[in-house]
């Protein structure tokens, strides 16, 4: 089995030591940095798969910035390792290019879960007129649901954000990202809690399908697929 680079940037070396363990048994191979500016210069030397920055890690958000930023590190899926109460980093976090979360303390499999979600996460080349993930194909051009089959159409609010939930899949989006996910359609103005209802709304038309979308408490929303399935292509 091939082993598998992933960072972690973090100062609980007790919770890193256990995620080192536990992910080990998975084929990682999980190096860990002290600080931002050490965790930028380990992104660089050894090219992980998968960077994980603690949001207890000095300036931690601006090495997220820094990471999506940087052309070497641009495209590497960022998690950010978050406890309860750190809400707001984690929105910020998320707004800066950050994929998603790993809940702290560590819970061994939620841990492997996300990190083969990350693993398997990739951002589109450029744009496609079909994308989708698991169950859910779009046609961006015709601006249409081609799988499920709905009785109800989507209004252009509901399409355009879940276009952005599938594109790519397995993404953390905060409830601000998605109010922008179509100016036309929903207005600036539109408070943030707003996104709730349509979300509601989409779950409820897309059946089935609809229970994908997971909500991330307090933050937003995200698009889950079965590991091996996480892609913008149908």
């Amino acid at each position: 089995m091939p082993v598998i680079p992933i960072l972690a940037v973090g100062r609980d070396r007790g919770e890193l030591n256990f995620l080192r363990l536990a992910l080990s048994l998975q084929g990682v191979e999980l190096t860990i940095a002290k600080n931002g500016a050490d965790g930028l210069a380990r992104a660089f030397a050894c090219q992980p798969r998968a960077i994980l920055v603690g949001l207890d890690t000095d300036q931690a958000l601006t090495l997220v910035r820094r990471l999506r930023a940087e052309s070497a590190t641009a495209r590497t899926p960022v998690l950010l390792m978050a406890r309860a109460g750190q809400e707001a980093e984690v929105c910020a976090g998320l707004e800066l290019g950050a994929m998603g979360t790993l809940s702290m303390p560590i819970d061994e499999e939620q841990a492997w879960q996300r990190v083969r979600e990350a693993l398997a996460w990739k951002l589109p080349a450029g744009r496609e007129r079909i994308v989708g993930a698991g169950p859910v194909m779009l046609d961006v051009d015709t601006r249409t649901v081609l799988r499920p089959s709905l009785r109800e159409p989507l209004t252009p609010c509901e399409f355009e954000i879940l276009r952005w939930l599938v594109t790519p899949a397995g993404r953390s989006y905060t409830r601000r990202q998605l109010v922008a996910a179509d100016r036309a359609a929903f207005p600036p103005a539109s408070a943030e809690r707003s996104v709730d209802v349509h979300i509601a709304s989409l779950r409820r038309k897309l059946g089935a399908a609809g229970e994908r979308i997971e909500t991330v408490r307090s933050v937003g929303y995200r698009f889950a697929t079965p590991v091996g399935v996480v892609s913008n292509r149908p």
